[in-house]
């Protein structure tokens, strides 16, 4: 008998199952590979610090000048002396675009890298001083916050809507550099003891700009030695209000410090010049963003002056503080703002 063809291809092909190779399938050749793969939940590190040579975003508004005649200052420390300041000659910017409510502090590696463009206490003092952004009585946050969102954008103009970075001079006569042996010494003044001077009574507002008008003489009952011919006076002082300080100085503690600077390739001749030494401070706004009061100095045995002041504060909720070396453009300590025993570390 004769069997079909068809039938014999049929059986023969459904006795041989194929066999699967390994390794072959379209899931295995599309995995990927864990170590390039990307979490999509994964979190920013909030500890990431940012880096202060990061170009700015040119959509960024700029601040805009100083409306100063001259950028010479004179800050005065609180002993009576007078040195001569200069603001600093970098326009005034933002370094952050985090927002300003519920943003996270910046760390204090913030402080590590030289800023690239500080922020002028004294613009932005002057811009808060606008009386559309003074609290009105009986006003709580959420009005006060909602009131002010306008005025406050031109205050955003100068620092931005997160961190910012501004610039205090330490005194030139707290600073000395041995040429033979380039070492850089930094100490606290005489009296009251601190890095820089700050607004009588509380060492927490560092003096920014002070100026000073002389009203003339005047006999006046002092408790000390009765009737006294006084020197009056009246000064001017822009303030920032920071952490670290105590009734007396800022910061609490502060010992001289001694840095070895290294000798400049691009300099071959002529006599190194004057260090110039700051603070650089970072932090935010704070609440209501600048307070005014005005406080009098009576005459003292050892000061026959009566010097009415006149202070405007910027309040700044601080993060971090270190001291630059702003000749060479480097930072060279920075300051514990933290703790009881602040100091340069």
């Amino acid at each position: 008998m004769l069997i079909p063809l068809a039938l014999l291809v049929s059986c023969g092909t459904s006795q041989s199952p194929k066999a699967v190779e390994p390794n072959t399938s379209a899931e295995a050749k599309s995995s990927v590979d864990p170590k390039t793969s990307a979490d999509p939940n994964a979190s920013a590190d909030p500890n990431a610090s940012v880096d202060p040579n990061a170009s700015v975003d040119p959509k960024t508004p700029m601040a805009p000048k100083t409306p100063v005649d001259s950028n010479t200052s004179t800050a005065a420390s609180n002993d009576g002396a007078q040195a001569p300041t200069t603001e600093s000659p970098i326009p005034a910017s933002t370094v952050s675009e985090q927002p300003s409510s519920g943003a996270k502090k910046a760390p204090a590696a913030a402080c590590d890298q030289p800023p690239l463009r500080p922020v002028s206490i004294v613009t932005l003092a002057n811009a808060l001083r606008n009386p559309e952004l003074q609290r009105r009585r009986g006003e709580n946050n959420d009005d006060y916050e909602l009131r002010i969102e306008k005025p406050m954008a031109d205050v955003k103009k100068i620092i931005g809507s997160g961190t910012f970075f501004f610039l205090v001079p330490v005194p030139p006569e707290q600073v000395a550099f041995d040429r033979k042996t380039r070492q850089l010494s930094v100490s606290a003044s005489k009296f009251p003891g601190g890095l820089l001077p700050t607004v009588v009574g509380n060492g927490n507002r560092i003096v920014v700009l002070r100026s000073t008008r002389d009203l003339g003489t005047a006999t006046m009952a002092t408790p000390f030695e009765g009737n006294r011919t006084v020197q009056k006076a009246e000064e001017t002082i822009i303030a920032a209000n920071v952490k670290g300080g105590n009734y007396l100085r800022w910061p609490r503690q502060f010992n001289t410090t001694t840095f070895q600077v290294e000798p400049s390739p691009k300099r071959t001749r002529g006599a190194a010049p004057p260090r110039d030494i700051a603070v650089v401070f970072a932090g935010r706004l704070q609440s209501p963003y600048v307070v005014q009061n005005i406080s009098r100095q009576e005459p003292r045995p050892d000061s026959l002056r009566d010097i009415t002041s006149y202070v405007t504060s910027v309040l700044v909720d601080l993060d971090c503080a270190a001291l630059i070396d702003r000749t060479a453009n480097r930072i060279l300590a920075p300051i514990e703002v933290n703790q009881v025993g602040a100091g340069a570390k």
